[in-house]
């Protein structure tokens, strides 16, 4: 339901933007925190969203010289 009224109530307590889910806001909270609980298996670099991991992970392909 909330899809289709728009409302968004999940409110930051530090800057209050909202949102409308729960896990939205989780995930936004951590840019106040500094917490990157996802980290690259390849280089350790850590990540807000495991999204974003996902895609860094696939820059380390990119890098790796061909076989041939």
């Amino acid at each position: 339901m909330l899809t289709h009224t728009g409302a968004k109530p999940f409110a930051c307590t530090v800057c209050r933007k909202a949102f409308r889910q729960r896990r939205q806001l989780r995930a936004h909270a951590r840019i106040h925190t500094g917490e990157r609980p996802y980290g690259c298996e390849v280089c350790g670099k850590g990540f807000t969203t495991g999204h974003s991991r996902t895609t860094h992970i696939a820059t380390h392909a990119e890098r790796r010289p061909s076989s041939t």
